[in-house]
């Protein structure tokens, strides 16, 4: 038998133990509930959502009542820099959140030279991304898409005043600040200009059609390469941009500099997008935009490209966006009404959002990529999407295994439409065949 007293011990610290343990179990209960919470569902939902597609100078279009929620954009921008009120910021971001769109913020010095006090820039860096990275501390009040990419400067060299050397040390300290503060923020590389671009390709023989005169001139801009290639190799980051203002098929080809000369293995975002970049003097019309802009995305998807920002929504009074080319890309003309261009927009949104998978099908000849015959197999989880185009004109057949009926849309291209033609067929031994334009068909 026990004895009394030991028995009486022991029930005695069995009673302390339970007591210890439920208290520590109520501490740490307290403890977690105050944790900062990270805003999880705002997160899931955005990463849920599609998104290819985005838009940039979305004032007006929401200003005059046209809804760029029914586009499914997902995807804008905003500069920002130290000299920027915080109550502008906190605006744009409610604005997108209220057209549900993710903002991504491109950062800068006031000046686009590396900082004269880098203490200063960096405490910049760290409040921005603390009062917009959702973990719910010091967080913008009732902010509910956390802010999760960060493109440091828009565009080499234009809006960076400094050397290769001091932008890669620029990049390496403001990412570095960033993901101190947020460990799963992305870093979007500077930009490379189209242009500038557009020379390397013909540099290195990536394409048939001809270099215009204005391109020859800069094919050997070796300077320019040099830098770029010393921040792909030197710089800090998770994303490579490059902007795509288009007036011949040169997606495909740009995706190969990166990808084949340069040896970049990041995923490519376009960050500024347009097209057709043509003067009304050398053949723009809003019936070529409206092309340009199916054209340019479904090319952009085709090659990889994970995001693509036309960067022209509305019309930019003052300074270079007031002037040919640039007054001819936006959706909306000079006097905020809707172009062939935005209700085009909305058919390709719809036609191609959430796909999962791109194949090109493109029949290439020995001519130069405009007399190519332009066939794109868009693999969504509930069916399949061709889109189908050729400058030159052409025949081209698909066959389709077990449809009884397939519908033929046509790119909104008229004055005046808003809405596209469409066309039934029953295919014929499973296979129907089309007469291709300039004009883009999706079909389904």
């Amino acid at each position: 038998m026990f004895n009394s007293t030991n028995k009486t011990s022991r029930i005695i610290w069995i009673i302390l133990i339970i007591f210890v343990v439920m208290s520590a179990v109520a501490g740490l209960k307290l403890f977690t509930e105050n944790l900062p919470k990270k805003n999880n569902a705002s997160q899931e939902a955005a990463l849920q959502k599609d998104t290819h597609f985005g838009l940039d100078k979305i004032g007006n279009l929401s200003q005059s009542g046209q809804t760029l929620k029914k586009f499914g954009i997902t995807w804008t921008y905003k500069d920002i820099n130290p000299n920027m009120p915080s109550k502008e910021i906190d605006d744009f971001i409610k604005k997108a959140e209220d057209l549900e769109i993710v903002p991504v913020l491109n950062l800068s010095t006031a000046d686009r030279k590396y900082p004269s006090d880098e203490i200063a820039w960096k405490n910049f860096i760290q409040k921005t991304v603390d009062r917009y990275d959702g973990d719910g501390k010091n967080d913008l009040p009732k902010l509910k898409t956390p802010i999760k990419y960060w493109h440091v400067i828009q565009e080499w060299k234009v809006h960076w005043k400094g050397t290769a050397e001091e932008y890669v040390a620029f990049l390496n300290m403001t990412g570095d600040t960033i993901k101190k503060e947020d460990p799963d923020a992305k870093i979007v590389l500077v930009g490379i200009a189209g242009r500038a671009m557009e020379a390397l390709v013909y540099k290195y023989n990536l394409v048939k059609t001809p270099a215009p005169l204005e391109i020859q001139g800069i094919t050997g801009n070796q300077d320019y390469e040099n830098e770029m290639k010393y921040i792909f190799e030197n710089g800090k980051y998770d994303i490579v941009d490059f902007h795509s203002y288009e007036k011949n098929y040169f997606i495909e080809a740009k995706v190969k500099l990166l990808r084949d000369v340069y040896k970049i293995k990041k995923p490519i975002w376009v960050m500024e997008a347009g097209g057709p970049f043509l003067k009304k003097s050398e053949g723009y019309t809003d019936e070529i935009s409206a092309q340009f802009l199916v054209k340019q995305h479904v090319q952009a998807f085709a090659n990889g490209i994970e995001r693509y920002i036309w960067a022209l929504g509305t019309a930019k009074s003052g300074g270079v966006w007031d002037s040919e080319p640039w007054i001819n890309m936006p959706l909306l003309d000079t006097k905020q009404k809707p172009k062939q261009s935005f209700y085009t927009f909305d058919v390709l949104v719809d036609k191609l959002k959430g796909f999962t998978k791109v194949e090109n099908l493109t029949i290439k000849n020995d001519g130069p990529e405009s007399d190519y015959v332009y066939v794109f197999k868009f693999i969504k989880p509930d069916k399949t999407v061709y889109v189908l185009w050729a400058d030159a004109g052409a025949k081209h057949s698909i066959q389709f295994s077990g449809k009884s009926n397939v519908l033929v849309t046509d790119t909104i291209t008229a004055p005046g439409q808003k809405t596209p033609k469409t066309k039934s067929f029953s295919p014929k031994n499973g296979k129907v065949t089309f007469d291709l334009t300039a004009n883009p068909l999706f079909v389904e």
